[in-house]
């Protein structure tokens, strides 16, 4: 093999490779939008759904320890959703 043939063989494999990294970059992007809409959907939802159900029937949450309870599980289960669903996102764009 020429040293000519070598140099284009080599140009074709770098192409190759440049072009592989780009897809791979554009698909941990990808990955990471997904896990910030879904998470961020999921924990609005989440503490929409605690909120109102607080509204609407206040008689569930009459005593403190009650309505500290309620307050907990509309904020921070739902986020801490978020942050499961973003992790786990992520961690998968960087393995992909």
């Amino acid at each position: 093999m020429s040293a000519q043939e070598r140099e284009r063989r080599l140009a074709e494999f770098n192409a190759i490779q440049d072009s592989s990294s780009g897809q791979r970059e554009e698909h941990r992007q990808h990955c990471l939008e997904i896990a910030l809409t879904s998470g961020l959907t999921a924990g609005a939802s989440g503490s929409a759904l605690a909120l109102s159900a607080m509204l609407l029937r206040p008689q569930l949450v009459r005593n403190s320890s009650m309505r500290a309870f309620a307050l907990v599980l509309t904020f921070f289960v739902p986020f801490s959703l978020t942050h499961e669903i973003t992790r786990g996102a992520c961690q998968k764009a960087r393995t992909s």
